[in-house]
Protein backbone atom coordinates (compact mmCIF):
# COMPACT_ATOMS: atom_id res chain seq x y z
CA UNK A 1 0.00 0.00 0.00
CA UNK A 2 2.83 2.40 0.86
CA UNK A 3 4.44 1.90 -2.54
CA UNK A 4 1.12 2.62 -4.30
CA UNK A 5 0.68 5.85 -2.30
CA UNK A 6 4.24 6.97 -3.15
CA UNK A 7 3.63 6.15 -6.84
CA UNK A 8 0.41 8.18 -6.94
CA UNK A 9 2.00 11.09 -5.08
CA UNK A 10 4.78 11.17 -7.66
CA UNK A 11 2.25 11.43 -10.46
CA UNK A 12 0.29 14.09 -8.57
CA UNK A 13 3.46 16.13 -8.03
CA UNK A 14 4.14 16.09 -11.79
CA UNK A 15 0.58 17.34 -12.33
CA UNK A 16 1.00 20.15 -9.79
CA UNK A 17 4.27 21.18 -11.43
CA UNK A 18 2.42 21.46 -14.73
CA UNK A 19 -0.26 23.59 -13.09
CA UNK A 20 2.39 26.07 -11.97
CA UNK A 21 3.82 26.33 -15.49
CA UNK A 22 2.36 29.53 -16.98
CA UNK A 23 2.91 28.30 -20.55
CA UNK A 24 0.99 25.07 -19.94
CA UNK A 25 -1.85 24.31 -22.36
CA UNK A 26 -4.65 21.80 -21.90
CA UNK A 27 -3.20 18.95 -24.05
CA UNK A 28 0.11 18.92 -22.17
CA UNK A 29 -1.71 19.24 -18.84
CA UNK A 30 -4.01 16.33 -19.67
CA UNK A 31 -1.04 14.18 -20.74
CA UNK A 32 0.09 14.31 -17.09
CA UNK A 33 -3.41 14.08 -15.64
CA UNK A 34 -4.51 11.13 -17.79
CA UNK A 35 -2.48 8.42 -15.96
CA UNK A 36 -3.97 9.59 -12.65
CA UNK A 37 -7.50 9.42 -14.05
CA UNK A 38 -6.78 6.00 -15.54
CA UNK A 39 -5.64 4.69 -12.13
CA UNK A 40 -8.89 6.00 -10.66
CA UNK A 41 -10.94 4.37 -13.47
CA UNK A 42 -12.17 7.78 -14.68
CA UNK A 43 -10.71 7.29 -18.18
CA UNK A 44 -12.25 4.51 -20.27
CA UNK A 45 -10.24 1.35 -20.94
CA UNK A 46 -9.33 0.68 -24.60
CA UNK A 47 -11.11 -2.70 -24.51
CA UNK A 48 -14.27 -1.36 -22.89
CA UNK A 49 -17.41 -2.18 -24.95
CA UNK A 50 -19.21 0.78 -26.51
CA UNK A 51 -22.36 1.26 -28.55
CA UNK A 52 -22.75 4.14 -31.00
CA UNK A 53 -25.09 5.38 -33.70
CA UNK A 54 -23.35 6.35 -36.94
CA UNK A 55 -23.99 10.03 -37.74
CA UNK A 56 -23.85 9.25 -41.48
CA UNK A 57 -26.26 6.32 -41.90
CA UNK A 58 -27.88 6.08 -38.42
CA UNK A 59 -26.76 2.47 -38.09
CA UNK A 60 -26.28 1.22 -34.52
CA UNK A 61 -22.90 -0.43 -33.87
CA UNK A 62 -21.17 -2.17 -30.99
CA UNK A 63 -17.41 -2.46 -30.53
CA UNK A 64 -14.55 -1.34 -28.32
CA UNK A 65 -12.75 1.96 -27.91
CA UNK A 66 -9.55 0.66 -29.50
CA UNK A 67 -11.58 -0.36 -32.56
CA UNK A 68 -12.24 3.31 -33.32
CA UNK A 69 -9.29 4.22 -35.55
CA UNK A 70 -8.85 7.00 -38.08
CA UNK A 71 -9.13 4.92 -41.24
CA UNK A 72 -10.46 1.45 -40.41
CA UNK A 73 -14.18 1.01 -41.16
CA UNK A 74 -16.02 0.87 -37.84
CA UNK A 75 -19.63 1.27 -38.95
CA UNK A 76 -20.85 -2.13 -40.08
CA UNK A 77 -23.66 -0.53 -42.09
CA UNK A 78 -22.03 2.16 -44.29
CA UNK A 79 -18.35 1.32 -43.69
CA UNK A 80 -17.50 4.77 -42.33
CA UNK A 81 -14.36 5.40 -40.29
CA UNK A 82 -13.78 7.80 -37.41
CA UNK A 83 -12.38 10.36 -39.86
CA UNK A 84 -15.50 10.36 -42.02
CA UNK A 85 -17.86 10.60 -39.05
CA UNK A 86 -15.77 13.43 -37.61
CA UNK A 87 -16.39 15.42 -40.82
CA UNK A 88 -20.13 15.36 -40.07
CA UNK A 89 -19.47 16.08 -36.39
CA UNK A 90 -17.46 19.20 -37.24
CA UNK A 91 -19.83 20.41 -39.95
CA UNK A 92 -22.98 20.14 -37.85
CA UNK A 93 -21.31 21.62 -34.77
CA UNK A 94 -20.08 24.62 -36.77
CA UNK A 95 -23.39 25.17 -38.57
CA UNK A 96 -25.92 24.29 -35.86
CA UNK A 97 -24.02 24.47 -32.57
CA UNK A 98 -24.11 20.75 -31.72
CA UNK A 99 -23.06 17.39 -33.11
CA UNK A 100 -25.88 15.94 -35.22
CA UNK A 101 -26.38 13.03 -37.56
CA UNK A 102 -27.19 13.93 -41.17
CA UNK A 103 -30.78 12.74 -40.70
CA UNK A 104 -31.20 15.20 -37.81
CA UNK A 105 -30.66 18.19 -40.12
CA UNK A 106 -34.39 18.92 -40.26
CA UNK A 107 -35.85 20.71 -42.06
CA UNK A 108 -33.47 20.78 -45.02
CA UNK A 109 -31.41 23.97 -45.26
CA UNK A 110 -30.78 24.47 -48.96
CA UNK A 111 -29.84 28.09 -48.27
CA UNK A 112 -26.61 26.89 -46.59
CA UNK A 113 -24.20 26.58 -49.51
CA UNK A 114 -21.15 24.33 -49.51
CA UNK A 115 -18.79 22.32 -51.69
CA UNK A 116 -16.86 19.11 -51.16
CA UNK A 117 -13.51 18.21 -52.72
CA UNK A 118 -13.84 14.59 -53.93
CA UNK A 119 -15.81 13.52 -50.86
CA UNK A 120 -17.03 9.94 -50.48
CA UNK A 121 -20.59 9.13 -51.52
CA UNK A 122 -21.38 7.72 -48.07
CA UNK A 123 -21.92 11.21 -46.68
CA UNK A 124 -21.87 13.34 -49.88
CA UNK A 125 -25.16 11.97 -51.19
CA UNK A 126 -27.26 12.38 -48.01
CA UNK A 127 -25.69 15.80 -47.32
CA UNK A 128 -26.81 17.01 -50.75
CA UNK A 129 -30.39 16.23 -49.74
CA UNK A 130 -30.17 18.26 -46.52
CA UNK A 131 -27.98 21.25 -47.45
CA UNK A 132 -27.12 23.29 -50.52
CA UNK A 133 -24.11 21.04 -50.98
CA UNK A 134 -22.35 19.93 -54.15
CA UNK A 135 -19.53 17.40 -54.28
CA UNK A 136 -16.84 18.35 -56.83
CA UNK A 137 -13.99 16.48 -58.49
CA UNK A 138 -10.64 17.23 -60.10
CA UNK A 139 -10.95 14.89 -63.09
CA UNK A 140 -14.69 14.96 -63.88
CA UNK A 141 -17.81 17.06 -63.55
CA UNK A 142 -18.81 18.84 -61.43
CA UNK A 143 -15.19 19.95 -61.66
CA UNK A 144 -13.18 22.14 -59.28
CA UNK A 145 -9.42 22.64 -59.20
CA UNK A 146 -8.74 24.22 -55.80
CA UNK A 147 -5.46 25.65 -57.13
CA UNK A 148 -7.30 27.55 -59.91
CA UNK A 149 -10.70 28.89 -58.93
CA UNK A 150 -12.94 31.22 -60.90
CA UNK A 151 -13.21 34.71 -59.41
CA UNK A 152 -17.01 34.50 -59.61
CA UNK A 153 -16.93 31.78 -56.92
CA UNK A 154 -15.12 33.88 -54.34
CA UNK A 155 -17.07 34.62 -51.16
CA UNK A 156 -19.99 32.33 -52.08
CA UNK A 157 -19.66 29.38 -49.67
CA UNK A 158 -20.84 28.85 -46.11
CA UNK A 159 -18.62 25.77 -45.87
CA UNK A 160 -16.00 23.81 -47.78
CA UNK A 161 -15.15 20.17 -47.02
CA UNK A 162 -11.69 18.82 -47.82
CA UNK A 163 -10.67 15.53 -46.24
CA UNK A 164 -7.23 14.10 -47.04
CA UNK A 165 -6.80 16.05 -50.29
CA UNK A 166 -4.17 18.73 -49.70
CA UNK A 167 -1.32 16.26 -49.18
CA UNK A 168 -1.73 15.31 -52.87
CA UNK A 169 -1.70 18.83 -54.36
CA UNK A 170 1.26 19.99 -56.47
CA UNK A 171 3.57 22.75 -55.29
CA UNK A 172 2.98 25.42 -54.20
CA UNK A 173 0.29 24.09 -51.90
CA UNK A 174 -0.13 27.57 -50.36
CA UNK A 175 -2.34 28.65 -53.28
CA UNK A 176 -4.81 25.87 -52.41
CA UNK A 177 -5.09 27.16 -48.83
CA UNK A 178 -5.48 30.73 -50.12
CA UNK A 179 -8.22 29.72 -52.56
CA UNK A 180 -10.06 27.76 -49.88
CA UNK A 181 -10.26 30.98 -47.87
CA UNK A 182 -11.32 33.01 -50.92
CA UNK A 183 -14.25 30.68 -51.61
CA UNK A 184 -15.74 31.26 -48.15
CA UNK A 185 -18.07 33.96 -46.94
CA UNK A 186 -16.77 36.14 -44.07
CA UNK A 187 -18.31 33.71 -41.55
CA UNK A 188 -17.64 30.54 -43.57
CA UNK A 189 -15.79 27.44 -42.35
CA UNK A 190 -13.31 24.99 -43.85
CA UNK A 191 -13.94 21.43 -42.64
CA UNK A 192 -10.50 19.95 -43.10
CA UNK A 193 -8.28 16.93 -42.58
CA UNK A 194 -4.87 15.75 -43.76
CA UNK A 195 -2.35 13.34 -42.29
CA UNK A 196 0.03 15.36 -40.11
CA UNK A 197 2.88 14.72 -37.67
CA UNK A 198 4.37 16.35 -34.56
CA UNK A 199 1.15 17.45 -32.81
CA UNK A 200 1.71 20.24 -30.31
CA UNK A 201 5.30 20.88 -31.43
CA UNK A 202 5.89 24.42 -32.71
CA UNK A 203 8.24 25.25 -35.56
CA UNK A 204 8.34 21.80 -37.21
CA UNK A 205 8.13 22.18 -41.03
CA UNK A 206 6.24 20.02 -43.49
CA UNK A 207 8.23 17.34 -45.33
CA UNK A 208 8.04 17.88 -49.09
CA UNK A 209 8.81 14.61 -50.86
CA UNK A 210 9.59 16.41 -54.14
CA UNK A 211 10.75 19.93 -53.20
CA UNK A 212 11.82 20.93 -56.75
CA UNK A 213 8.80 19.55 -58.57
CA UNK A 214 8.28 21.25 -61.95
CA UNK A 215 7.73 19.03 -65.02
CA UNK A 216 7.10 15.48 -63.88
CA UNK A 217 5.51 12.17 -64.74
CA UNK A 218 4.85 8.95 -62.82
CA UNK A 219 6.05 5.86 -64.70
CA UNK A 220 5.49 2.14 -64.21
CA UNK A 221 8.89 0.50 -64.69
CA UNK A 222 8.75 -3.27 -64.40
CA UNK A 223 5.85 -3.16 -61.99
CA UNK A 224 7.48 -0.48 -59.83
CA UNK A 225 6.32 3.13 -59.93
CA UNK A 226 8.80 5.98 -60.06
CA UNK A 227 8.55 9.73 -60.50
CA UNK A 228 10.67 11.49 -63.11
CA UNK A 229 11.00 15.26 -62.60
CA UNK A 230 12.74 17.93 -64.61
CA UNK A 231 13.40 20.93 -62.38
CA UNK A 232 13.05 24.52 -63.54
CA UNK A 233 16.84 24.59 -64.06
CA UNK A 234 16.74 21.50 -66.30
CA UNK A 235 18.06 18.97 -63.79
CA UNK A 236 16.48 15.50 -64.05
CA UNK A 237 15.47 13.79 -60.80
CA UNK A 238 14.29 10.21 -60.32
CA UNK A 239 12.33 9.18 -57.22
CA UNK A 240 11.30 5.67 -56.26
CA UNK A 241 9.72 4.41 -53.03
CA UNK A 242 6.65 6.51 -53.77
CA UNK A 243 3.77 6.67 -51.30
CA UNK A 244 0.30 6.20 -52.75
CA UNK A 245 -3.04 6.52 -50.99
CA UNK A 246 -5.70 4.12 -52.18
CA UNK A 247 -3.28 1.56 -53.64
CA UNK A 248 -0.19 1.59 -55.90
CA UNK A 249 -0.37 4.02 -58.82
CA UNK A 250 -3.49 5.80 -57.54
CA UNK A 251 -3.11 9.06 -55.59
CA UNK A 252 0.47 10.15 -54.93
CA UNK A 253 1.42 11.66 -51.58
CA UNK A 254 3.38 14.88 -52.22
CA UNK A 255 4.12 15.82 -48.61
CA UNK A 256 3.61 15.11 -44.94
CA UNK A 257 2.38 18.15 -43.07
CA UNK A 258 3.26 18.91 -39.47
CA UNK A 259 0.69 20.47 -37.17
CA UNK A 260 2.73 23.68 -37.05
CA UNK A 261 2.99 23.88 -40.83
CA UNK A 262 -0.79 23.54 -41.15
CA UNK A 263 -1.38 26.35 -38.68
CA UNK A 264 1.08 28.51 -40.60
CA UNK A 265 -0.54 27.79 -43.98
CA UNK A 266 -4.04 28.50 -42.66
CA UNK A 267 -3.00 31.69 -40.92
CA UNK A 268 -1.15 32.95 -44.00
CA UNK A 269 -4.23 32.19 -46.11
CA UNK A 270 -6.26 34.58 -43.95
CA UNK A 271 -8.19 32.28 -41.63
CA UNK A 272 -9.02 33.85 -38.27
CA UNK A 273 -9.30 30.72 -36.12
CA UNK A 274 -8.17 27.11 -36.27
CA UNK A 275 -9.59 24.42 -33.99
CA UNK A 276 -8.54 20.78 -33.82
CA UNK A 277 -11.45 18.51 -32.96
CA UNK A 278 -9.48 16.10 -30.81
CA UNK A 279 -12.20 15.34 -28.28
CA UNK A 280 -14.47 12.30 -28.19
CA UNK A 281 -18.05 12.04 -29.42
CA UNK A 282 -18.64 8.43 -28.43
CA UNK A 283 -22.37 8.55 -29.12
CA UNK A 284 -21.38 8.85 -32.79
CA UNK A 285 -18.37 6.53 -32.60
CA UNK A 286 -15.71 9.27 -32.66
CA UNK A 287 -12.58 8.92 -30.52
CA UNK A 288 -8.99 10.04 -31.04
CA UNK A 289 -6.52 7.94 -29.07
CA UNK A 290 -3.64 9.62 -30.93
CA UNK A 291 -3.35 13.35 -31.57
CA UNK A 292 -1.70 13.22 -34.97
CA UNK A 293 -3.76 13.62 -38.17
CA UNK A 294 -6.84 14.76 -36.25
CA UNK A 295 -9.40 16.73 -38.33
CA UNK A 296 -9.79 20.45 -37.81
CA UNK A 297 -11.90 23.47 -38.61
CA UNK A 298 -10.54 26.74 -40.00
CA UNK A 299 -12.90 29.69 -39.63
CA UNK A 300 -12.85 32.70 -41.90
CA UNK A 301 -14.04 34.90 -39.02
CA UNK A 302 -14.05 34.66 -35.25
CA UNK A 303 -17.07 33.20 -33.53
CA UNK A 304 -18.36 34.01 -30.06
CA UNK A 305 -18.99 31.45 -27.33
CA UNK A 306 -22.48 32.88 -26.84
CA UNK A 307 -23.48 32.12 -30.43
CA UNK A 308 -21.90 28.65 -30.50
CA UNK A 309 -22.01 27.26 -26.93
CA UNK A 310 -21.10 23.68 -27.87
CA UNK A 311 -17.87 24.57 -29.68
CA UNK A 312 -15.94 24.83 -26.42
CA UNK A 313 -16.41 21.08 -25.87
CA UNK A 314 -13.83 20.38 -28.57
CA UNK A 315 -10.08 20.64 -28.19
CA UNK A 316 -8.84 24.11 -29.08
CA UNK A 317 -5.44 25.30 -30.26
CA UNK A 318 -4.31 28.88 -30.77
CA UNK A 319 -2.14 29.39 -33.81
CA UNK A 320 0.59 31.20 -31.87
CA UNK A 321 1.45 32.37 -28.36
CA UNK A 322 -1.24 30.27 -26.63
CA UNK A 323 -2.56 31.51 -23.29
CA UNK A 324 -4.00 29.23 -20.59
CA UNK A 325 -7.51 28.23 -21.67
CA UNK A 326 -10.60 28.25 -19.50
CA UNK A 327 -10.21 24.47 -19.04
CA UNK A 328 -6.66 24.87 -17.71
CA UNK A 329 -7.61 27.75 -15.40
CA UNK A 330 -10.58 25.81 -14.02
CA UNK A 331 -8.50 22.69 -13.31
CA UNK A 332 -5.84 24.83 -11.62
CA UNK A 333 -8.46 26.43 -9.39
CA UNK A 334 -10.00 23.09 -8.39
CA UNK A 335 -6.70 21.35 -7.65
CA UNK A 336 -5.29 24.31 -5.68
CA UNK A 337 -8.49 24.37 -3.63
CA UNK A 338 -8.04 20.68 -2.83
CA UNK A 339 -4.36 21.11 -1.96
CA UNK A 340 -4.74 24.23 0.19
CA UNK A 341 -8.02 23.30 1.86
CA UNK A 342 -10.95 25.63 2.66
Amino acid sequence: MKSIVVFMLGRTRAFVDKLNDSSCDFPSLFSVLRPILTDLSIVRRPDEPITFRCNICDGVNTGTLDGLTREDPSCTHCGSSVRLRSIIQMLTTELFGRSLSISEIRPAHKEIIGLGLSCVDAYALPLARRLGYTNTFYHREPRLDITRIDESMEGTLDFLISTDVFEHIDLPVSRAFANARKLLKPDGVLIFSVPFSHPGEPGVPAVEHFPHLHDYSVEDVGGQFRLKNTTCTGEVEIFDKLIFHGGPGSTLEMRLFSEASLFSELQNAGFAEVEIYGGSDLSHGIHWANKWSVPMVARAGKRSDAAYPRIRKTRRFAMKHPQPTLSVRLIRRIVRKILTGP
